[in-house]
């Protein structure tokens, strides 16, 4: 209802209970998802902090959300977080562990966990489509995994996207390199 008014590039659900291996098309939230990718608004939503090496929790499971998991800030460095859930359909990683942010009642702490990690991935979709403001939600999505540094996940043997943030905005490459 917003979106003639705002200029609203995601919206961010850090929440989700469950385990879930396949997309849950039936998940009763799929409808506002979808209308929110149809207004060219994507769903960024948590994994869950189980450490399930094969689901996620929904509302992450919705195939039409774009589905985060945290990488540690230990060194090594990019390592997917013991406790991301993380599945073949995840889509993206952001870090996660040792994030320094505001908390209810005033001051700061350092947390960690995927809902820690899909602001990361919030934050940065407003920054590329702020970029480039006709941008759709899949073609931001797809900028975002092909431009994104490559985690091995040691726990299921899979590789997912870490986003990285000046080389989805292209400043390592020619003027315009991220465009419809």
């Amino acid at each position: 209802a917003l979106r003639n008014t705002y200029s609203i590039a995601a919206a961010n659900m850090s929440l989700g209970g469950g385990e879930y291996t396949d997309p849950c098309d039936t998940d009763p939230r799929r409808l506002a998802v979808d209308n929110l990718v149809s207004a060219g608004i994507a769903t960024v939503i948590s994994s869950g902090n189980n450490g399930f090496v094969d689901a996620v929790g929904a509302p992450g499971c919705i195939p039409t959300a774009i589905t985060v998991g945290a990488t540690t800030s230990q060194i090594p460095a990019d390592q997917v977080a013991n406790y991301s859930n993380a599945v073949d359909f995840l889509d993206l990683l952001a870090p996660g562990s040792d994030i320094y942010s505001s908390v209810p009642g005033g001051g700061f702490e350092s947390w960690g966990g995927t809902s820690m990690a899909a602001p990361h991935v919030t934050g940065a979709w407003a920054v590329l489509k702020s970029h480039t403001p006709t941008a759709t939600v899949n073609l931001i999505l797809t900028h975002l995994r092909n431009t994104g540094i490559d985690v091995y996940d040691s726990r299921n043997e899979l590789t997912f996207p870490r986003i990285e943030v000046a080389g989805a905005l292209g400043l390592d490459d020619p003027p315009g390199a991220f465009s419809t």
